[in-house]
């Protein structure tokens, strides 16, 4: 018997005392990596690829040989049998697999970048979104899906019940990853509209909406395009004045309560708030004008332009000779 107690109470020690070693060296490898990562995402915003990919490979570098203290699969089944030890285990293993995630995103985003970059250096902005459609969506897709297994496990990451190493490490790891909260609550759709564009050509109307002339789905859709979207990129197959459409053949009265008109069509069929219900009033017009067939509707007014501009930067349209930027895109237009 008293052999038993000793034996459980050397366990004892010995867990507290592994578990305070694995705490100090996974807090270690959580600052040193966040750095890293912190470093790459500055370097990618930047468009320097080259360095980029460098901090985030040396962060994956730091991440992995710190789970590797961990040790084989075997000790996991032991520590995990004992409730307090198996809490600091989990956390650590979860700790280092988000920074892993995170490193992996961030190698496959540069990979793509410098593919891009390699390809064109004097693209512009524009292009290089549409080249990185093009060559780099496998990367985007790679990254998407840490990005979502990122944020997976992040969801259940808690500083409960653990020791104050650990615990300062939880804290310090959900802190870095609030600033990026939409994005990773965002990435499993993002994934899906990836995988989407770049499993072949797709056609998609596009309409302008005018938000200075209201409608319930933003504004008044004054102008249409078709892009071409896929694999080998995105193309602009035409953009007209939304006049161009022919009326229907007779008159077809309005939904109750849309005032505005006496013909109903397609720029008037922006009317339920519900846009989904638009887009199908939309697209029923659509082929009643015997249209070019397309996949779905995308629906872009100034808050979404300002949003795209400050994404993938100035874009300068010749035949205006103007340089649209999300600061100055209001002011341009009007």
């Amino acid at each position: 018997m008293l052999a038993l107690v000793a034996a459980v109470l050397i366990l004892g020690v010995a867990a507290a005392v592994v578990g305070g070693l694995w705490a100090h060296r996974i807090s270690t490898a959580a600052a040193t990596g966040r750095t890293q990562v912190q470093a790459g995402a500055k370097a990618l915003a930047g468009q320097d690829a080259t360095t980029a990919l460098s901090q985030f490979k040396a962060a994956s570098t730091t991440f992995g040989s710190a789970k590797r203290d961990l040790g084989p699969d075997w000790v996991a089944g032991v520590v995990r049998r004992i409730p307090w030890a198996g809490r600091q285990y989990s956390a650590a293993q979860t700790l280092l697999s988000i920074g892993l995630d995170g490193s992996s995103a961030g190698t496959q985003v540069a990979e793509a970048l410098r593919r891009v970059s390699g390809t064109s250096a004097t693209a512009t902005p524009a292009n290089r979104f549409a080249l990185l459609l093009a060559g780099g969506h496998n990367n985007v897709q790679s990254a998407l899906t840490s990005l979502s297994d990122a944020a997976d496990r992040a969801d259940g990451l808690s500083a409960d019940g653990l020791i104050p190493q650990l615990a300062k490490a939880v804290v310090s790891v959900k802190a870095a990853l609030s600033g990026a909260t939409s994005l990773l609550g965002r990435s499993r759709p993002f994934l899906q509209l990836v995988s989407y564009l770049s499993s072949g050509n797709h056609r998609l109307l596009v309409i302008s909406q005018d938000g200075a002339e209201l409608r319930p789905t933003g504004g008044f859709p004054g102008t249409f395009g078709i892009i071409d979207v896929g694999s080998a990129g995105l193309r602009l197959e035409k953009y007209q004045d939304v006049y161009v459409l022919p009326d229907p053949r007779g008159i077809v009265p309005p939904p109750p309560g849309a005032a505005m008109t006496r013909d109903f069509s397609f720029r008037d069929a922006g009317w339920w708030i519900d846009f989904p219900t638009s887009a199908k009033a939309m697209l029923g017009f659509w082929q009643t004008y015997r249209q070019p067939p397309v996949e779905g509707l995308i629906a872009i007014d100034t808050v979404s332009m300002k949003a795209l501009l400050g994404a993938i930067g100035p874009v300068h349209v010749k035949s205006y000779n103007e340089t649209f930027t999300a600061a100055n895109l209001l002011e341009r237009l009007l």
